[in-house]
């Protein structure tokens, strides 16, 4: 059991700590950007470790899995755009949490094509709706000072909302139509592929600008690709124990690495009833994966 428990810490650090810096690269350079080169760097990493294994899956996939993936690989294009826009925008501590919500979605997802849900789940499910509620609701309005207003604490949650509804339906996609064909690493990567190359076909159309990001925001970009393989990695070999549940829990907690850096570093203020909707939501989350 220590060995899932090690990967799954491993992989919450560092989605939560990816998420955190992505902060910094999507204010710096929007978000796309930052989107297309880490999940280019992801990719290049990726690659390297998945071939150098045994890439055999791929030989005997059936057809419609490919399209399943291409799906995932779009859905988590538009997903994790979301998210950085959100991070672009908005307040980390608040938007991060609300973006975690998405296995509620999954669950839902998951029930409407015949999985069984025990009553456990549903209340997690109930605890993430809530959770999501009570902190979009108790945002209050911006203050003003001086006639000079404040960072509205609405910002980014609409965003936020987008990544979770997105995140959701990925998670339900590879579940139920890429993973059980492909295998978890398999899947990963050829998602990430996908989600490279939609972001570089798409850019010209969409007006963003794909110039190599230089100086300290290049190395911040890099470390987003390289954190979010490792992070995935570790979940997938944790998963490999046999001890899914655990390592599930673990790395689900990441958006809670993201809101203490956010609460340490960034001095983010939130008020009481924000505090208690981001601890349903985890809650949620939490019982939903167990």
């Amino acid at each position: 059991m220590l060995p899932s428990v090690i990967l799954g810490l491993v992989a919450a650090v560092s989605w939560g700590v990816a998420d955190f810096v992505a902060r910094y690269t999507a204010r710096e350079i929007g978000a796309y950007r930052s989107l297309f080169f880490m999940q280019a760097f992801g990719l290049g990493l990726l690659s390297a470790v998945y071939w150098a294994g045994d890439p055999k899956t791929a030989s005997h996939a059936p057809a419609v899995a490919w399209d399943w993936a291409a799906v995932a690989g779009i859905l988590s294009a538009a997903a994790v755009l979301a998210l950085y826009r959100s991070f672009e925008v908005g307040t980390l501590a608040v938007v991060a949490p609300i973006s975690a919500g998405y296995p509620a979605l999954t669950a839902l997802l998951s029930i409407g094509s015949g999985e069984r849900v025990s009553a456990a789940r549903w209340v997690g499910i109930g605890l993430v709706l809530v959770g999501v509620a009570l902190t979009v609701g108790a945002a209050k309005s911006p203050e003003t000072d001086n006639g000079k207003g404040t960072q509205n604490p609405r910002a980014g949650i609409g965003w936020a909302l987008a990544a979770a509804m997105g995140f959701g339906v990925m998670f339900w996609v590879l579940g139920f139509h890429v993973v059980p064909a492909l295998g978890g690493l398999l899947s990963v990567w050829v998602v990430r592929l996908v989600a490279t190359l939609a972001l570089g076909v798409m850019a010209w159309p969409a007006r963003q600008s794909l110039q190599l990001p230089r100086g300290s925001v290049f190395w911040m970009v890099m470390a987003i690709g390289i954190l979010d393989v490792c992070a995935y990695l570790a979940n997938n070999f944790g998963v490999e124990f046999h001890h899914v549940s655990i390592v599930t829990v673990l790395a689900s907690l990441y958006a809670a690495v993201t809101v203490v850096l956010a609460a340490a570093v960034l001095r983010e203020k939130l008020n009481g009833k924000q505090w208690v909707g981001i601890a349903l939501i985890f809650l949620g989350v939490i019982v939903l994966s167990a």
